[in-house]
């Protein structure tokens, strides 16, 4: 990975604020909203500090494989809006750029991964096609199930191509 830059934003932050912008380059509307974020039901651990506990952890593996590791916040009261977050990536010529999220769902049974990824953006269709595109993003969450033990299933975790997230 020497030579790479990779861009890691932990979701969230400690206090969320009211937000309004544009959803992505070339795209129609606004995402409006606050940044709220989820907590964990048996823990109460807010999802704030368990994606930059995973930040921290991803981070020293990445630098350890030789990449280039830029973060978009290292301590809580940090307040960035997502249009902020892809910039600080764009300034920093990232690859690639790693959103880290932890959802919650009523079943608590129910575990797995999302993967989420652009749909129809002028910059999506800049890298590749639809089809191709959702090839890459599947080949990305089937090496992070792995990664983490879960089965190749679609019961683990999807892909999901849409344009309603920044």
């Amino acid at each position: 990975m020497s030579g790479l830059v990779v861009r890691i934003d932990p979701g969230h932050q400690e206090n969320g604020q009211p937000f309004s912008e544009p959803v992505g380059p070339g795209l129609p509307g606004k995402k409006t909203g606050t940044t709220g974020m989820a907590q964990g039901k048996v823990t109460l651990r807010k999802e704030s500090i368990v994606v930059l506990e995973i930040a921290f952890r991803l981070r020293d593996v990445l630098e350890a494989q030789g990449a280039t590791v830029i973060m978009t916040r290292e301590r809580q009261d940090i307040f960035h809006t997502n249009l902020e977050r892809c910039q600080i990536a764009e300034d920093a010529g990232a690859f690639i750029m790693l959103r880290l999220h932890c959802d919650t769902r009523e079943n608590s049974k129910k575990q797995g991964l999302s993967l989420y990824m652009p749909l129809n953006s002028d910059y999506a269709k800049a890298v590749a096609g639809k089809e191709e595109y959702r090839q890459m993003g599947q080949i990305m969450l089937d090496c992070t199930k792995v990664s983490a033990g879960y089965a190749l299933d679609i019961s683990t975790g999807t892909v999901h191509q849409s344009d309603q997230f920044i």
